[in-house]
C-alpha cells in the first residue's frame, strides 16, 4: 500500500470514516477562514477498504491529527453527504479504541477538558466519559449518550437501589430528603444493599415464577437470550490485550445450560405492535420477568411506571459480581485526538464544538414525544437544559387522539395518563446514570464465533466440555489474527 503524502506545514488531517456531511464541512470551513496559520483538510476513509488503510497507516505510524472512531450505517441504508444521498459502506465498524489507546495512538483529552473555559471538569456529565476511560485516561469524545438496561417491576424483582442517596448531583440533596421519596425508595426496601445481580440470581427469581412464565418477550428466542446475557459482559471473558479467555468459568457454564432452555427460534403471525400490547399484558399480570430497554429522556421512567401500574426497578444485565449491569451507548460525532498531532491546542478547539453546542427550547420543542431522537447531553449545561424541557414543557402528544400527556400508540384500547416526570421520576433516571459505569463496545465477531460454536452443544451432538474448548480456541485464533 502506497503511503499518503505527507501534510504541509500547517495543515491538520481530518480521517473521516464516514461520508462528508453538510454540518462538517460547515465547521471544517469556519474553522480554517478564522484560522489562517493551521487549516483542517479531510482524508477519506469512507470507501469500503477505508478502515483497514487507516488501521495499517497506524501500525506505520502514521497517524491522523484528528480521527472518527465510529463509521454509521449498514449499507441497506443512506448517509446524507456533502451535496446528495450517497450508498454508505457495508458494515456498522467501530474503531479499536482500547488498543489505540493502549498503544499510544491517542492523545488524553482530560487535560483539555479541564482546561477548557467553558467546560471543565464540573461542565460535563462524569459518568459517561469516566466509563469510557481507559488506563485512567480519555482518548475519545462524544456528545451524547444513552443509558441501557434491563428492567422489571419492582414487586417482582425487588428494589435493588442499593445505595440510593449516593453519587447524586448535589442540586438535587434537598428534593431527596423529601418523605414521599424515601418512602418510594427508601432504605428499608433494599436488601443487601444490591443494585445489580447475578446469572444464578436471575435464575433463582425466574424458577420461583408461575409456570409458563417468560425471562423476557414471550417470542424470544435462544438467540435473543444469547445478546441480552453475553454481548454486554464480553470483555470479561475476552483480555483484549493479552488475548486471555475465560470461558472456562462456571457462570460461562450456567449461562449456556440457561440458553439451552430456549427455543431456537420463534415463528409468530402477529404484528410488531401485537407483540407489544402482549408484552405489557404479561408484564402486568406477572407473567414476563424482565424487559430491556434503552433510556433517553426523563419521561422513559414515567412512561414505565404508568405502564405496567407499578415502579419500575432498574435492576440491569446480570454481571459476574452482581454489580449493576447498565451500560452506555454513545451517539453523534465520535472522535480521538492522534498523539503527535502537529497542533494539538488547534485540534482541540475544532473537536470540542460537539460538546458546546447547545439545544435551543424551538429544538427541543420540535423533538416532542415518547420515541423521539433526542439524547442526553455530555455537556452538563445541555444537560440541564434538556432536563428542565423534560420536567415542564415535552409533553406527549396522543397523535389520534390529539390529547396531551397520554400515550395509546400500539397499545391498543389501552390508553394511560402520562403525566410530567416528577421528582422521584427525576431521581431515579440520575441514579441510572450515576451508577453505570460500563460502555457497550460490540463485536460481532466474536459474538458470531461463540454462538456458532455452541450451535452443535444445542443440538446435542456436542458435550458443554468440548464446546467450551472449541470456543477457547477459535478465540485465540481470532485474536491472534486480528491483535
Amino acid at each position: 500500500m502506497e503511503p499518503p503524502p505527507a501534510p504541509e506545514d500547517g495543515v491538520l488531517i481530518y480521517a473521516a470514516l464516514n461520508p462528508v456531511t453538510k454540518d462538517l464541512d460547515k465547521s471544517i470551513t469556519q474553522f480554517n477562514t478564522v484560522h489562517k496559520d493551521v487549516q483542517i483538510e479531510v482524508r477519506d476513509y469512507s470507501d469500503e477498504n477505508g478502515v483497514q488503510r487507516l488501521l495499517t497507516e497506524l501500525a506505520l505510524g502514521q497517524v491522523p491529527d484528528i480521527m472518527e472512531m465510529h463509521r454509521f450505517g449498514t449499507g441497506k441504508d443512506t448517509a446524507w453527504a456533502y451535496d446528495s444521498y450517497v450508498d454508505r459502506p457495508e458494515g456498522e465498524y467501530r474503531m479499536p479504541y482500547r488498543q489505540m489507546a493502549q498503544k499510544g495512538y491517542l492523545e488524553d483529552l482530560w487535560p483539555y477538558i479541564e482546561n477548557d473555559p467553558e467546560l471543565g471538569l464540573d461542565g460535563v456529565l462524569m459518568p459517561p466519559l469516566k466509563a469510557a476511560e481507559v488506563n485512567g485516561g480519555l482518548y475519545m469524545i462524544f456528545p451524547e449518550f444513552s443509558v441501557t438496561t434491563l428492567f422489571g417491576a419492582e414487586p417482582v424483582v425487588g428494589d435493588r437501589w442499593g445505595r440510593a442517596l449516593e453519587g447524586l448531583p448535589e442540586r438535587y440533596s434537598t428534593m431527596l430528603k423529601e418523605k414521599t421519596f424515601s418512602t418510594l425508595i427508601g432504605t428499608e426496601h433494599m436488601p443487601n444493599g444490591q443494585w445489580g445481580w447475578t446469572l444464578e440470581e436471575l435464575m433463582e427469581t425466574f424458577s420461583a415464577m408461575p409456570e409458563d412464565s417468560t425471562v423476557l418477550r414471550w417470542d424470544s428466542t435462544r438467540w435473543d437470550v444469547f445478546s441480552m446475557l453475553y454481548a454486554p459482559m464480553l470483555e470479561q471473558y475476552v483480555d483484549m490485550e493479552t488475548g486471555e479467555t475465560f470461558f472456562d468459568s462456571q457462570e460461562f457454564r450456567d449461562m449456556m445450560e440457561f440458553l439451552s432452555t430456549f427455543p431456537d427460534e420463534f415463528k409468530t403471525t402477529l404484528s410488531p405492535d401485537s407483540v407489544r400490547a402482549e408484552t405489557v399484558d404479561r408484564m402486568l399480570d406477572g407473567e414476563q420477568l424482565l424487559e430491556a430497554g434503552t433510556l433517553r429522556l426523563v419521561q422513559a421512567v414515567t412512561w414505565l411506571d404508568v405502564d405496567w401500574g407499578a415502579p419500575a426497578a432498574f435492576i440491569g444485565y446480570p454481571t459476574a459480581d452482581g454489580s449493576l449491569g447498565s451500560y452506555f451507548s454513545l451517539h453523534g460525532n465520535k472522535l480521538a485526538m492522534g498523539s503527535t498531532c502537529r497542533n494539538k491546542e488547534a485540534a482541540w478547539e475544532f473537536m470540542r464544538k460537539d460538546l458546546t453546542e447547545r439545544h435551543s427550547d424551538a429544538e427541543l420543542r420540535d423533538m416532542k414525544g415518547y420515541g423521539n431522537t433526542r439524547k442526553t447531553c455530555i455537556n452538563l449545561a445541555n444537560y440541564s437544559q434538556a432536563i428542565r424541557f423534560d420536567l415542564t414543557e415535552n409533553l406527549w402528544i396522543d397523535n389520534t387522539t390529539g390529547r396531551t400527556a397520554a400515550f395509546s400508540g400500539p397499545l391498543g384500547e389501552r390508553l394511560f395518563e402520562v403525566d410530567l416526570p416528577n421528582v422521584y421520576d427525576l431521581a431515579r433516571f440520575e441514579m441510572l446514570i450515576s451508577n453505570t459505569a460500563r460502555i457497550y463496545w460490540p463485536n460481532s465477531d466474536l459474538s458470531d464465533i461463540v454462538w456458532e460454536t455452541m450451535g452443535p452443544y444445542f443440538a446435542g451432538d456436542r458435550s458443554m466440555e468440548d464446546t467450551i474448548r472449541n470456543i477457547q480456541n477459535k478465540v485465540k485464533i481470532y485474536w491472534n489474527e486480528n491483535r
